[in-house]
């Protein structure tokens, strides 16, 4: 939206626009369709059931970022283990081999919290209130109606502010 003469289309998949609202129900919303991993989650930062995502978000930040390695190492373990926990449909929900691998895990862990933790650096609602700067572009929308990390609504409204985006929900 900032640069848009440098962009001639865009396909935005799994579509969130960090706003407050998204963040609060990935970290902490859907902890009612997974009541014990989410006890487990916040658990390890030390947070009572009334914390927010984005309480959550900001404390996991802290310990990715501190100078404790073995902290920042199992912080990284916890928080994958939520994100495989609600991305997960099948009955199982056992664990991806895709965080064995130490550096990877603590990449993924420490980008995420670092960005969602301040709501992707942006003012709330931000990226929709703009979306009418990406007039010209062609684009594409595409999300997963069962995805519960971030509701299709985010990809729809983004679809309607931006007339070019094909909005392309996927069952």
């Amino acid at each position: 939206e900032r640069f848009p003469h440098r962009v001639s289309e865009l396909v935005h998949v799994a579509v969130t626009n960090t706003t407050r609202a998204e963040i609060d129900w990935l970290y902490g919303g859907l902890g009612t369709y997974f009541p014990a991993d989410w006890d487990r989650y916040r658990g390890f930062v030390g947070l009572g059931p009334t914390a927010t995502g984005t309480e959550l978000a900001i404390a996991y930040n802290e310990l990715l970022q501190g100078d404790d390695l073995p902290a920042r190492d199992t912080a990284a373990i916890e928080w994958c283990t939520w994100e495989d926990a609600v991305v997960a449909l099948d009955a199982g929900r056992n664990a991806g081999s895709k965080w064995d691998d130490p550096i990877a895990r603590m990449a993924f862990a420490r980008l995420c919290a670092h960005y969602f933790s301040q709501h992707g650096f942006l003012p709330d609602g931000e990226l929709l209130r703009n979306a009418d700067r990406l007039r010209g572009i062609r684009g594409a929308l595409i999300h997963g109606r069962l995805d519960l990390t971030s509701p299709l609504v985010t990809a729809y409204r983004m679809s309607q502010a931006w007339p070019e985006a094909e909005f392309h929900p996927i069952s």
